[in-house]
This record gives C-alpha cells, structure tokens and sequence, in this order.
C-alpha cells in the first residue's frame, strides 16, 4: 500500500524504535510510572485506570466468550 520504506518509530536518518527514557528500562519499571502519576496529584482510582483498567473493562465488556 506503499512504495516508500517505513522507518517505523524512526526516520530515515535514525531508523528503529527510539531508546527507552532512563526511568523506563523494561516492564518492571511500571511502578515508575505509576509514582509519577500519583506524585502529579492524581487519584487512585484515576491511576487505575491510566495504568489498564480503562482496557480491561473495555476487553471485559465488549468481548464474550465462544461457546
């Protein structure tokens, strides 16, 4: 559907997915960003959400298991 290359997250002068910031290094540092979150202020409840409840009642109330 394209005749040009995709650089995906990048360009062409940086090609590649960019590096991660120094707080974010892999899927354990979740709790960095929900510190973050809480240190702007937000709520619990507010936080929950950002960090997948908003996509888990999303997936849970628009999908239905096959029978």
């Amino acid at each position: 559907w394209t005749k040009s290359i995709d650089y995906g997250e990048g360009s062409a002068e940086k090609p590649g997915f960019p590096d991660m910031p120094s707080w974010f290094g892999a899927n354990l540092d979740f709790e960095n960003v929900t510190t973050g979150l809480r240190n702007t202020g937000m709520d619990s409840l507010l936080i929950a959400k950002v960090m997948g409840l908003n996509w888990f009642k999303f997936f849970e109330s628009s999908f239905e298991p096959k029978t």
